[in-house]
């Protein structure tokens, strides 16, 4: 594999990336707490701890491999055969290109703390596209890894990069000349290692090498283990006047300021004693193709000049697998015990019900899997408590993190098994720091969790864009976007989030992260591909869109990629146009061709067609065709568009079909209402797609409580209630104690309800008590029980009789 090729080289050097199981052998190698120093390295060689045991005492080496691959290592007595066993003929990878490798290093080299996403979406911009997971392979290759930069400040990387790229050569010919070097190495240092203190001399002048090259080969082995007994390849880096560092500088400055001269950055670098030529510059980028760059990065690129804020958002993921195990805050564990002795009062004895609704989703146990339960080792917090504390925010009522945070509420914290509120900016960053990867998994789960859960059928949805307005420099944010505003009444910069509902549940399927400028012809495709069409596909009967949606692309998939039947108001484009004015104009001054909607409104009783012809990926042509009706507006003259492909509806009951996407303009409103949609934090992109994420997860949960509610959780139309509507009945319910028992966790209601809501809450918790009659996972098995007063009677309502408030009839006995 290719690294960095500077300006003054005309040779490419070589340098070696590591598969992924590598990557964890080496992390393991190296990352030794308790050894006393560099030299100590073979010692902790956990391939040499399984191939001969009796050399070193280490009993549980970091790198993971099972008892069998352990007891076959053993029978081998070859160090060869036993990379070959691990890691095949392999060790490096080959699929990247050197111009990919080439910008990423420099990239990661001028902005270290720069998460890999980043990095990805800005290369994007090039036209180089690599999963996250490539580019942390990179990252990892050349020790510029989070995980592996703290470690290699008295590590030669190089040095190790290159004896890793000596072994794959060896195996890849373990027959050959180099694998039986490494095999006459092994052999006279075990023979060293196992010969008594007094008879080393001896063994010396049996081994077939000199004195000097076997104690040669001693150090390499006594600093990197087996990995030391490869030979190195060639010589990986030759460094330029400019350098990775300032290359990858410049380049992001001039894609922030495309205005600046060749000239700014000449004299930039010589105030670092860089002396260059603006040929030099110049040579950097035309080498970028920085003119060509085509902006698919939609966040703030000047954030990236701030080092300290983007190192608490590095997401680098970790090499080693995390053990599917879950870690919480001590303080809280000694409160919990504490609670047998002495109870804790609380304001919102309904918030710990969602923790059942939580593990009934399976989200729990995922991010368990996924590592997210354990907080890395510089932060304090794991993943999941973040999003506990959230979860639980929004359910409580408190609009923003920040004012969650500040409002010093013990019940969030206690909620999110915390002893105290974490900060705001903890909060943001915390969960930030999963991938974009990570995201969509999340999302994927939750669709496919609302199929198992019943909570969606999938035959009728709609599609829908938000646009949330932000106050942003648009000349820095180059690729932001701006979209139509129904605040401002303009079109304005902000974010606009893709929505995608159930329309005869209500249920919020997916909410995904958009720029403003996004249509649907640039974004249905991919996240009806990603999120809805593998679950829900060959279920579709009708998709709902709005007029984002016009333009046959978008026709094309839902009719034949979806197989579902379209409704929608329709975008008057030329094809559109067309075929209504020649539509109208054909019918014009025909008696009862407009016939009375509403008093704003009236619409044409009979219907026009639009047709066209689609192209199958088979090459096979088939005629497209909608049904349309224009609607008018009485006063002012404007004409609407609304077309289906379902035959033979008449042109009232296309507008009633179209009518049931008012659902989930109902849903927006709500999530904004109810869940504080519009509440995003900050601007960062990722960060406000985590945001959509957890709303997900929230309208999710509810949905689930309405279930169980059922009646009692509907208005007289039939309508369901909103979280809004129901917060204070369901989860706020006021004065309330905590204590424990041997069984579990005991809430206690300290006032009394009325009958009909005294009711809902014993049907609610008995059903969720009989779900789970052994406890909660989450709460370590612990049960959860609710104890409810008496409903009152009238005499707790006010009498309506009035008494002079006099100060003998208060003070009296």
């Amino acid at each position: 594999m290719y690294s960095l090729e500077y300006l003054t080289t005309d040779q490419e050097s070589t340098m070696a990336i590591f598969q992924k199981r590598v990557q964890q052998y080496i992390l393991a190698l190296i990352e030794q707490k308790k050894m006393g120093g560099v030299l100590d390295t073979w010692m902790h060689d956990p391939i040499l701890i399984a191939l001969s045991p009796e050399l070193t005492n280490e009993k549980n080496p970091l790198f993971r491999m099972n008892g069998n691959e352990v007891a076959n290592i053993n029978k081998l007595n070859d160090p060869v055969k036993a990379f070959f066993f691990i890691f095949g003929e392999m060790m490096t990878r080959d699929d990247i290109t050197l111009d990919a490798e080439r910008k990423f290093v420099a990239m990661k080299q001028g902005f270290p703390s720069m998460p890999a996403t980043t990095v990805g979406k800005i290369m994007q911009g090039f036209d180089i596209n690599l999963s996250n997971e490539d580019i942390l392979d990179i990252f990892a290759s050349h020790g510029l890894s989070l995980r592996l930069r703290k470690i290699t400040g008295n590590r030669d990387f190089v040095e190790i990069n290159r004896r890793t790229a000596g072994w794959s050569e060896a195996l890849s010919c373990p027959d050959g000349e180099q694998a039986s070097c490494i095999k006459m190495r092994y052999g006279a240092i075990s023979k060293w290692l196992l010969t008594e203190q007094g008879s080393k001399s001896k063994i010396l002048e049996t081994i077939a090498m000199s004195r000097s090259l076997f104690f040669h080969w001693w150090n390499n082995f006594r600093r990197l283990g087996l990995l030391g007994l490869a030979e190195t390849g060639k010589q990986l880096f030759r460094h330029s006047k400019i350098g990775p560092k300032e290359e990858a500088r410049i380049v992001i400055d001039r894609l922030q300021h495309t205005d600046r001269a060749d000239s700014f950055y000449v004299s930039r670098l010589r105030s670092k004693g860089i002396n260059v030529g603006r040929n030099a510059v110049s040579k950097v980028f035309i080498k970028w193709n920085i003119h060509d760059w085509n902006s698919k990065f939609i966040s703030n690129l000047s954030r990236l000049d701030d080092a300290e804020e983007q190192e608490s958002k590095d997401r680098d993921e970790l090499l080693m697998q995390t053990d599917a195990i879950r870690k919480v805050e001590s303080k809280f564990l000694i409160m919990l015990n504490g609670l047998k002795d002495h109870s804790v009062p609380f304001s919102a004895p309904g918030l710990p019900i969602l923790w059942a609704y939580l593990e009934e989703l399976g989200i729990i146990e995922l991010l368990n899997s996924m590592g997210l339960a354990v907080p890395t080792e510089k932060d304090h917090y794991s993943w999941t408590e973040l999003l506990l504390f959230d979860v639980g925010r929004r359910f409580f009522g408190i609009p923003t993190l920040s004012a969650a945070c500040q409002s010093g509420c013990t019940e969030l914290a206690w909620f999110a098994h915390l002893y105290a509120p974490p900060c705001n900016d903890t909060v943001l960053e915390g969960l930030s720091k999963i991938s974009e990867k990570q995201v969509k998994h999340l999302r994927k789960f939750l669709v496919e969790r609302i199929a198992r859960l019943a909570l969606s059928n999938g035959k009728k949805i709609a599609f829908d864009f938000h646009h949330i307005d932000m106050d942003v420099l648009y000349p820095k944010l180059r690729g932001f976007g701006k979209g139509p505003s129904p605040k401002k009444k303009v079109c304005y910069t902000g974010f606009r989030p893709h929505v995608s509902v159930d329309v005869e549940t209500g249920t919020l399927l997916v909410v995904e992260f958009r720029k403003a400028s996004a249509r649907g012809t640039t974004t249905v495709r991919k996240f009806a591909n990603d999120y809805i069409m593998p679950t829900f596909q060959g279920l579709f009967e009708t998709v709902y869109v709005d007029s984002e949606y016009t333009g046959k692309d978008v026709w094309n998939l839902i009719l034949e990629g979806m197989h579902a039947d379209l409704t929608a108001c329709l975008r008057q484009n030329a094809l559109v146009k067309k075929c209504r004015d020649n539509f109208l104009s054909a019918n014009e001054g025909k008696e009862g061709f407009w016939h009375y909607y509403d008093d704003d409104h009236e619409y044409t009783t009979e219907t026009f067609s639009i047709s066209w012809d689609y192209i199958s990926p088979k090459q096979e042509t088939k005629v497209l065709k909608l049904f349309c009706v224009v609607k008018r507006n009485i006063k002012t003259g404007s004409l609407r568009c609304f077309g289906t492909s379902k035959q033979n509806l008449s042109a009232i009951e296309l507008l009633h079909d179209y009518s049931a996407r008012w659902v989930i303009e109902n849903a927006i409103k709500d999530l904004i209402q109810s869940y504080f949609l519009d509440q995003c934090p900050g601007a960062v992109p990722h960060a406000v797609d985590i945001h959509f994420l957890i709303t997900t997860i929230c309208r999710t949960l509810y949905r689930m409580i309405e279930q169980d509610l059922g009646i009692d959780g509907k208005n007289q139309d039939g309508s369901s209630k909103t979280l809004r509507t129901m917060r204070d009945m369901l989860f706020r319910q006021g004065a309330a104690e905590l204590n424990r028992s041997e069984d579990g966790l005991i809430i206690s209601f300290l006032q009394p309800y009325r009958l009909k809501q005294t009711n809902l809450l014993m049907n609610w918790f008995y059903k969720i008590s009989k779900r789970h009659p052994d406890g909660l996972h989450i709460l370590g098995g612990q049960k959860l029980t609710f104890k409810l007063l008496p409903p009152r009677g009238e005499e707790f309502r006010n009498s309506g009789e009035k008494v002079e408030f006099l100060p003998e009839k208060i003070l009296r006995n």
